[in-house]
């Protein structure tokens, strides 16, 4: 999803045609937001949970 709303954002200001008014914000956050969605963790961890019963 992260991934999606990122490219969208990227492309919105050409997309939508407000390209030669302001552009650099939609292009800096989208590559971001892509960035971000690429080193998230899809999976969890397979990590052992501890238990504290005592």
């Amino acid at each position: 999803m992260d991934l999606i709303s990122g490219i969208l954002l990227l492309v919105s200001p050409w997309l939508f045609g407000f390209a030669d008014i302001v552009y650099l914000p939609h292009l800096i956050l989208g590559i971001l937001e892509i960035g971000a969605s690429l080193t998230t963790e899809k999976q969890p961890r397979n990590v052992t949970a501890s238990t504290n019963r005592g």
